[in-house]
């Protein structure tokens, strides 16, 4: 898929790896977020990926394939929300929303097909609720 995102309970962080290739499109490297700075709970949000695309961006986007990169979409009159996403499903996300980062919230593909979408926002949430 290209990237990765897995959760490091002992610094506390979020990191998100990207392939070379994943990069490439992206037009961003790897990155991390501190716990501190995710909003929770994290949740299966499919919605918001379709939503995302009413502004401009930095990456690669081909409707309906494949998505990667930072988005800028407009929520409310003058009030762009910065975005990180990488996806090829939006029915296969989830939402992490986030304070004093860079990016407003990360919309995410859940890798693994088998995965419940809500039981993952869950597990994920609870992962950083017990680390803090």
């Amino acid at each position: 898929m290209g990237f990765s995102y897995f959760f490091d309970t002992s610094a506390n962080q979020l990191h998100i790896q990207l392939t070379d290739t994943a990069s490439f499109f992206a037009m961003k490297r790897s990155f991390s977020i501190s716990f501190e700075h995710i909003v929770l709970p994290i949740i299966a949000n499919p919605e918001a990926a379709r939503r995302v695309f009413l502004g401009f961006h930095w990456g690669t986007r081909i409707p309906g394939i494949f998505n990667a990169g930072t988005f800028y979409s407009l929520d409310m009159p003058s009030n762009m929300r910065k975005t990180f996403i990488y996806m090829r499903r939006p029915d296969r996300t989830i939402q992490i929303n986030t304070v004093n980062e860079d990016f407003k919230r990360l919309i995410l593909e859940v890798p693994n097909d088998f995965m419940d979408l809500e039981e993952e926002a869950n597990r994920l949430t609870q992962l950083i609720e017990k680390s803090q």
